[in-house]
């Protein structure tokens, strides 16, 4: 039997087109804004940012569904019961097969050769960089940095631009994720336009997991010997 992380890829499939299509719709709202700016419709731009932030917030909660998907594959296996009940279930007309493998393969080619970086990823290498930076530094200089340290990781899908914004993919990934943190209290919220910035609480995350990290290879080195 497949592992069960094998058989999570189709909900994480679904989970990254979505993700991609508020990402469209993001930027489709922020091209209106800046029409309705410079036509001093100040009103209905004022309308469509507040609904930019709660799409952003509608997309925080979907990263957080997706991680939290990930996490029921990585710490229970499915049984031969519930492979059987989807079985079963299919057998009944519950499900159409066809049609799940028909969406199933309309998604691995919109998705290209394979799933982007997962957001988690990204975490330790953006925290990493603001310390080495001095606390904090422009985007370009951060994203430099965090490439320089994620390269081996990123994937071919990672390197392609939307075809909404002609943005890199895992550049646009990255600047999620800084908006998490920000919202976990890791990164300042108050930092100038364009300026990213790690905070106490921050540091004191990325001291505790890179030496979690540490611990955990010195003790498999205990034991190795």
């Amino acid at each position: 039997m497949a592992g069960s992380k094998d058989k999570s890829k189709g909900v994480e499939v679904a989970f990254e087109i979505l993700e991609e299509e508020i990402d469209i719709a993001i930027n489709e709202l922020s091209e209106r804004i800046a029409q309705l700016s410079k036509q001093q419709e100040f009103d209905k731009a004022k309308a469509l940012i507040d609904v930019g932030r709660k799409v952003k917030e509608y997309k925080e909660k979907v990263m957080a569904l997706k991680r939290e998907w990930r996490e029921i594959f990585e710490q229970e296996e499915i049984g031969n019961e519930t492979s059987e009940t989807s079985i079963q279930k299919s057998d009944d007309g519950l499900f159409n097969s066809e049609s799940v493998e028909l969406g199933m393969k309309k998604a691995k080619e919109r998705l290209k050769k394979g799933l982007r970086t997962p957001e988690e990823e990204y975490i330790i290498p953006i925290l990493e960089s603001l310390i080495e930076l001095g606390g904090k530094a422009k985007i370009g200089q951060v994203l430099k940095r965090v490439y320089e340290k994620m390269k081996v990781k990123l994937t071919w899908y990672d390197m392609q631009k939307l075809p909404s914004s002609g943005d890199i993919r895992w550049e646009n990934t990255a600047q999620w994720v800084r908006f998490y943190l920000v919202r976990q209290g890791f990164l300042s919220k108050d930092s100038p336009r364009g300026v990213w910035e790690i905070t106490d609480k921050g540091r004191e995350y990325y001291r505790l997991r890179t030496n979690q990290s540490e611990k955990i290879f010195l003790g498999e080195e205990n034991q190795d010997v």
